[in-house]
C-alpha cells in the first residue's frame, strides 16, 4: 500500500491538494486537504499534507532549507613541499641560508621548467615566488659563492662514508650537477 500526496486542476481553476492510498493500482482512499487559488495558499496546503502523512512522526533525515555552497578557494601540494623542504634540511642545504636558491631547488624537482614558468610552479605550491629579477641575482650567487663545491661537501657529509664506492661518488656528483 502506498499514500502520496497529489495536486489536481479543478475546474474552476484552483489547485486541489489531496492524500490518496493505493493497494496496487487501485486507489482506495482519497483525503482532500484543501483548494488553492494562489500560490502561497498552495504551498500552506502541501505542507499541511505533508504534516498529515507524518502524522506526528519524527524526520528520518532532517531538512536542509537550501544546498550548502562549498567551494574550493584554492589548492596547493601542501605535503609534497613539506616533504622536500625536510629533505633539503636533512642534507644540510640550509646551511647556505638562501631562501631563494631552496624554492628554485624545490621547484625545479617538482617540475623543470624555465625560470619564468618556476614562478607559476611555485605559485602553485603555495609559495610566495621570487620575482624574476630575484631569480637572476639568486644565480648570479650560486656562481660567485661557489654552491657547487658547498653542495658537494654536504651530499658526502649526509652520506654514510663506509658505504660509498667509486659508483655512490659518481651519482653524489650527478646530484650536485641536479642541483646547480
Amino acid at each position: 500500500m502506498s499514500t502520496f500526496i497529489r495536486k489536481v486542476k479543478t475546474k474552476n481553476g484552483a489547485t486541489a491538494v489531496q492524500i490518496v492510498h493505493k493497494s496496487g493500482r487501485q486507489v482506495t482512499a482519497i483525503k482532500h486537504i484543501g483548494s488553492a487559488h494562489t500560490q502561497e495558499k498552495l504551498t500552506l496546503l502541501l505542507e499541511i499534507a505533508r504534516q498529515y502523512l507524518l502524522a506526528g512522526q519524527l524526520p528520518l533525515f532532517t531538512q536542509c532549507p537550501e544546498k550548502p555552497s562549498i567551494f574550493a578557494l584554492g589548492s596547493a601540494s601542501a605535503f609534497l613541499l613539506q616533504t622536500l623542504s625536510s629533505i633539503y634540511r636533512t642534507l644540510g642545504f640550509d646551511s647556505l641560508q638562501d631562501s631563494t636558491f631552496e624554492q628554485l631547488t624545490l621547484a625545479r624537482l617538482i617540475e623543470p621548467a624555465s625560470k619564468l614558468d618556476t614562478i607559476r610552479v611555485l605559485s602553485e605550491l603555495g609559495c610566495d615566488p621570487p620575482s624574476y629579477t630575484a631569480i637572476h641575482r639568486c644565480l648570479k650567487k650560486v656562481a660567485v659563492d661557489d654552491y657547487r663545491s658547498r653542495i658537494a661537501t654536504l651530499c658526502f657529509q649526509a652520506g654514510h662514508p663506509d658505504h660509498l664506492s667509486l659508483s655512490s661518488t659518481q651519482y653524489l656528483r650527478q646530484c650536485v650537477y641536479v642541483f646547480c
